[in-house]
């Protein structure tokens, strides 16, 4: 019984992100991005309970990259598309025709990505490209932000057909530059070319599976892990960006040094 616990988890992922893209398609922003978090948590699990319970198996690493093609690379893929469209007031055919399609250019790439994963040696203790579930956060964390912020008086569900962010956006004073870029469509796709490319860029990121707790092997770790908790105890979840940026840099300090060592 105990070694089928990490593919039970796996299927809950699964299940988590159906549910998550079932919601966003009603416009339900809040309980889509609770959906990529229980999808995070639930993928953090089954791999640690892989490794806990030796439960490990081809069908497993298969089972958990299609959970994750849906839960961090078709739902926040979705959000977007979403989002594009009630920035634009229209549904279809609208912001020069089909350039709210663009949203799903992340899926493609996560599927690449995931592929890659299951077959590089070179990866179990580390990435290379942004992980998918990194990806899906970084969204369900902006869009949690952006419901909260006060700046915006969003309904608490975020369903489309009562809120529309380029109305509210412009009729406050004192909105902070960041939420003015996340109500720009272009802003956004300029995000998914970039995501699309960190999916599956040639750059080393580190992972959290520890093959040491030293603080000289991992000082950088440490230290991004510090800096998170920080930022999001000081900023909630406005702090996304930050975190994401700082992941990126202390990943490429910390494998430089490796290899000056």
């Amino acid at each position: 019984m105990l070694k089928h616990i990490p593919n039970t988890l796996t299927m809950l992922n699964l299940l988590s992100g159906c549910v998550g893209v079932v919601q966003i398609s009603q416009g339900r922003f809040v309980s889509a991005a609770a959906c990529i978090v229980l999808s995070a948590i639930l993928d953090f699990f089954d791999g640690s309970a892989a490794r806990w319970l030796k439960a490990f198996s081809s069908i497993g690493k298969d089972l958990d990259s299609l959970a994750d093609v849906v839960s961090f690379g078709v739902l926040p893929s979705y959000m977007l598309f979403q989002w594009l469209n009630l920035l634009t007031s229209e549904y279809i055919l609208s912001f020069q025709d089909y350039y709210a399609y663009l949203a799903f250019l992340p899926v493609v790439s996560s599927a690449i990505r995931l592929a890659r994963f299951n077959h590089d040696e070179t990866q179990k203790h580390s990435f290379r490209g942004l992980p998918t579930p990194a990806h899906a956060l970084f969204w369900a964390a902006v869009f949690m932000a952006l419901v909260y912020h006060p700046c915006l008086n969003a309904s608490s569900d975020f369903r489309t057909e009562n809120f529309s962010p380029s109305s509210l956006a412009y009729s406050q004073t004192g909105c902070p530059l960041w939420i003015e870029l996340f109500l720009s469509p272009y802003f956004i796709i300029l995000l998914a070319f970039l995501f699309t490319w960190l999916l599956n860029a040639p750059i080393r990121l580190f992972s959290f599976k520890f093959t040491s707790y030293k603080i000289q092997d991992n000082l950088f770790l440490y230290l991004f892990l510090l800096s998170s908790l920080i930022l999001i105890f000081w900023k909630g979840f406005a702090s996304a960006p930050i975190i994401l940026f700082l992941y990126l840099l202390f990943s490429v300090l910390h494998f430089r040094k490796i290899k000056n060592t």
